[in-house]
């Protein structure tokens, strides 16, 4: 019978093929991977529907192996519950009660660090990726810790019990706050948390989610998310062992209320008409506006704004940021002419100062330019 072992990740199932490895590489393995085994009954399960298999690397330097088959497992998780959860490239902490802090980042901004430094006081969910229901359930992944004992060397797999980080809490787990981790070196003393704006935070929760327009609706799950939360948090650090205190206080302080809204000063979004720009007089005659595909929109108050998802080669997405006249644009550009686009803007803000048609144009065109538009020559 071919060795095997049953993985929990991110709520999947995923059994890794120990076949071809020496005696001694599978015991590396089922030690590395001793806290993410699946409990039986999940594993009876997986064996009725059928787990993700991954076959761990044979002939190749042990420590290799361990860290190359870390990366399989955590892709066939994510592969697995693509289009069911936001899956996010972030560290995650536990308190007793289930309440989990999820702190965002990209490769190299310290998510393990921190998650070693957090989970000696709270208990480990992850080190590098957490998932994320749609009403806030928190689906763990207990996987190896890469750690770089000697500089230079490959990075070792080690398990988070063998680091003294602590098991999960007896209770479900659900998120209570989402954070942007800002590893800033001469930072001063103690962490520092601000809130930060939802459109600032934006793009940073999609370039570290993974299959984001996988998902139905994924930008109105994450401003769902970041409002029940009371708003996207960055935590600013120099030194990871500040983090704990900044953490406890993100579980002490209350959570629910409205994330900030306001447009970042000094930013101009996609699509925002810069009354500088010279303008070319308006032909109206053929040309029809019409909304380029997208995966989702979200509107944005105080003042009016709209983020637009739209679906990339790899999955994550791209997305723009509407402000000014543009979100009346995008909206009305439905088979619409500069003539219908301009008695909407109208309508919304009032007579400009100027050529009314050629601002609408030259708004209209910049979203073509930046992809949300197109033009409809039929």
């Amino acid at each position: 019978m071919t060795p095997k072992l049953l993985i929990e990740a991110l709520g999947a199932i995923v059994q890794i093929d120990l076949d071809g490895l020496t005696e001694d590489d599978v015991a590396a393995v089922r030690d590395a991977w001793r806290d993410a085994q699946a409990p039986d009954a999940l594993a009876r399960s997986a064996d009725e529907r059928g787990p993700r298999v991954v076959a761990a690397p044979s002939g190749m330097d042990r420590m290799a192996m361990l860290a190359d088959l870390s990366q399989r497992v955590t892709l066939a998780a994510l592969e697995q519950r693509r289009g069911e959860l936001w899956m996010l490239h972030a560290s995650a902490v536990a308190a007793d009660d289930g309440r989990v802090v999820v702190l965002v980042g990209p490769s190299g901004r310290g998510k393990t660090t921190a998650a070693r430094a957090l989970a000696a006081r709270f208990g480990y969910v992850s080190d590098e990726s957490v998932a994320v229901d749609h009403d806030g359930r928190v689906w763990p992944y207990r996987k190896p810790l890469s750690v770089i004992e000697e500089r230079g060397a490959p990075k070792t797999q080690r398990p988070p019990s063998e680091l003294g980080l602590l098991p999960l809490p007896d209770a479900a787990l659900r998120v209570a706050a989402i954070v942007l981790l800002d590893r800033v070196p001469d930072h001063h003393e103690h962490a520092t948390i601000e809130t930060v704006d939802l459109v600032d935070a934006l793009g940073d929760l999609v370039s570290q989610s993974s299959y984001l327009t996988s998902m139905p609706a994924p930008l109105q799950t994450l401003a769902s998310l970041a409002a029940a939360t009371g708003g996207i948090r960055r935590v600013t650090y120099s030194e990871s062992a500040s983090l704990p205190e900044a953490v406890q206080a993100l579980f002490d302080s209350a959570s629910g209320g409205r994330a900030i809204t306001a447009l970042p000063t000094g930013r101009r979004a996609v699509g925002e008409v810069d009354a500088s720009t010279p303008l070319q007089p308006a032909d109206t005659a053929t040309r029809r506006y019409v909304r380029a595909p997208y995966v989702d929109a979200l509107q944005l108050e105080e003042p009016d704004r709209l983020a637009i998802l739209q679906a990339a080669e790899n999955g994550t997405g791209d997305l723009h940021v509407l402000a000014g006249v543009a979100p009346t644009v995008w909206r009305t550009a439905d088979a619409a002419s500069v003539s219908d686009l301009t008695a909407a803007a109208i309508a919304a803000f009032g007579q400009p100062d100027g050529d009314a048609a050629a601002l609408i144009e030259a708004a209209a065109d910049e979203l073509v330019a930046a992809g949300v538009l197109s033009i409809d020559l039929r």
